[in-house]
């Protein structure tokens, strides 16, 4: 495969100029929710609509370009998402059919793949099953501050949570977080180091407001931890029956759902088990034969001569 590198900008400058330009005579592909508006030929990935669902985590400027991009490109270019619930969102915010958006779902297989680091258990001081993991950032619809809430006003004995992240404890100075035994800050770790965390894990806790899909419980799923999971259409979509669900917005059903794992072992061998099973739905295989079904459309001629 040759890869050609153009031009001396970036972000959307160089997006909107330079690949413009160097790709006109070219079927364009994006996976990264943007394009050039004046392209003739295009085919992009919109993976949700958080930057409309949840405003207040993105600046004034960022929400008008990608509302220019979002409007135009659902107009003009061949759009796919990553789940129903997306199409759905996608379709009421720039006011397109559902029908023209296809649906391509993301997938674990990377993660599956990934040998696991159990000795980043040892190195937090750890003890196996004896704390809940997340995986998560500061964005508001992340609903991380909600969880670390719920896990310490649960006060589950000899258990830690450990949040995963570009999140630090000086983030909760003053709140009495930070300087909480119990809660865990482990920053930026390695696949390995998390797929680590998440063998010897009770439980995976994902406790976001809004996802376009949800990757991070199948992530886990492939670990064989257990999934405590947000109550929200794209998570239902991605776990299926494979997760016990809680109301992101009430502290005392996740409290429950963490009280439950722990006190029933055979209720978290029933989610590995269907975890597994919940897998066989998605591959990165299944998501490029659906890709390349719709790149064949579009470019009959040089998919044939591939």
């Amino acid at each position: 495969m040759e890869v050609l590198q153009t031009g001396r900008s970036n972000g959307h400058v160089w997006e909107q100029s330079v690949l413009a330009r160097a790709t006109r005579q070219d079927l364009l592909v994006g996976f990264g929710g943007s394009g050039p508006l004046l392209h003739p030929h295009q085919f992009v990935v919109i993976h949700d609509a958080t930057i409309f669902r949840h405003p207040e985590a993105f600046g004034r400027g960022y929400r008008a370009l990608h509302k220019l991009l979002g409007f135009a490109l659902t107009r003009t270019a061949r759009v796919a998402t990553v789940s129903e619930f997306s199409r759905r969102e996608l379709s009421a915010v720039f006011r397109v059919p559902a029908e023209g958006i296809a649906v391509i779902h993301n997938a674990p297989d990377h993660f599956a793949e990934t040998v696991p680091d159990g000795s980043i258990v040892d190195r937090l001081g750890l003890d196996d099953r004896g704390f809940f993991v997340l995986v998560g950032t500061l964005k508001p619809n992340k609903n991380v501050d909600f969880a670390i809430r719920a896990f310490q006003e649960s006060a589950l004995p000899g258990q830690k949570l450990v949040i995963v992240g570009g999140i630090h404890s000086h983030v909760f100075k003053g709140s009495g977080i930070a300087e909480a035994d119990n809660i865990i800050f482990a920053g930026r770790l390695s696949d390995a180091e998390v797929a680590g965390l998440e063998r010897q894990a009770i439980a995976f806790v994902f406790p976001s407001l809004y996802e376009g899909f949800g990757i991070p419980p199948l992530e886990a799923m492939t670990q064989e931890c257990p999934v405590l999971a947000a109550d929200i259409p794209a998570v239902r979509e991605a776990c299926g029956d494979a997760a016990l669900y809680f109301d992101p917005r009430d502290r005392e059903s996740l409290k429950q759902a963490m009280q439950l794992i722990l006190a029933q072992p055979e209720r978290r061998a029933t989610l590995v088990a269907a975890g597994h099973a919940n897998l066989a739905h998605f591959s990165w295989e299944k998501s490029t034969q659906a890709l390349l079904a719709i790149l064949a459309e579009m470019c009959p001629e040089r998919l044939a001569k591939a």
